[in-house]
């Protein structure tokens, strides 16, 4: 009944709130986590130790970050969404960390997996062999961690990124090798310890070098820097044409005075003056109302 609740309650949010990114979010997780968790017929994926490792995979790597990383930049800040090197290395260290919880997590059930017939990895290879899998594997992952904490060009994100997953790093190393494996209460309380270097990460995955991949000068631009972008060019031609049409009365003016000859040299000095304040496509257009002028003011 609670379960049932807050699926309902979340749907509700996702609905409510307008986002097509939260939306699809909650529904994938929804839809893994009942076909990981609920006893029907071709489900209760978690008896599975590949596909049980593929849903967390899935959820925790891939859908939490992407998914709620294109809803704050699409739907809150309405803007074009380009992926960043946070959300990159966060995708990238959730996917070492999703596999870790995946194999960790049947480490204190070998007994009931064993009991009731579940081939999970910690049955087949055995709990220290996954376990030292395990640690290992997040080792790996904060030493790559470290290397593109090192790599920023922002020095107090370079100082604490590389201290902070050295730290934890340590502090997982120490832990492991002082754990009793034959002791349950001990294994299920470093699986505990696991989902708390997991969620500790969110507080250093923002101070990852925050600088964007470059995918062109439209993909770096949001929707209010191009407006301006183009109010600036409609304002720069509207000036370009009043100085085109400035030009062209001085020019007839002259022409009227003292001749064609004289307003063919006009003509061509200020072609070039105009051109420069216009560019190739203004010299087009001040060539073009310049001849017209010179004619009139030669007839």
């Amino acid at each position: 009944m609670i379960v049932s609740s807050f699926a309902i309650l979340s749907f509700c949010l996702g609905w409510i709130v307008g986002s097509w990114p939260l939306f699809w979010a909650l529904f994938i997780s929804f839809v893994l986590g009942t076909a990981y968790s609920i006893n029907l017929p071709l489900l209760r994926w978690k008896r599975f130790a590949l596909v049980a490792a593929m849903c967390i995979l899935a959820v925790r790597a891939v859908i939490v970050q992407i998914a709620f990383f294109l809803h704050i930049q699409t739907h809150v800040y309405r803007r074009h969404a380009v992926f960043s090197r946070p959300v990159i290395f966060a995708t990238a260290f959730m996917s070492f960390f999703s596999v870790v919880i995946a194999l960790f997590k049947d480490i204190p059930d070998i007994d009931g997996d064993k009991l009731f017939g579940i081939r999970s990895f910690t049955v087949r290879l055995g709990q220290e062999r996954v376990f030292w899998i395990c640690i290992w594997l997040l080792e790996l992952a904060y030493c790559v961690a470290v290397l593109v904490g090192a790599v920023s060009s922002c020095l107090w994100s370079k100082y604490i990124t590389v201290l902070g997953h050295a730290i934890l790093a340590s502090i997982l190393w120490n832990r492991a090798k002082s754990l009793d494996l034959k002791s349950k209460a001990a294994v299920t309380s470093f699986y505990m310890f696991i989902w708390k270097l997991f969620y500790a990460e969110y507080l250093l995955i923002p101070l990852v070098m925050k600088s964007q991949i470059d995918l062109g000068p439209t993909a770096i631009c949001n929707s209010a820097e191009l407006r301006c972008l183009e109010r600036n060019a409609e304002i720069s031609e509207i000036i370009g044409c009043l100085c085109v049409i400035a030009e062209e009365e001085w020019v007839r003016a002259i022409g009227l005075m003292t001749g064609s000859d004289n307003g063919s040299r006009s003509r061509n000095d200020n072609i070039e003056a105009t051109a420069l304040l216009n560019g190739k496509h203004g010299r087009e257009c001040a060539d073009a109302k310049y001849g017209d002028a010179v004619e009139e003011g030669s007839g």
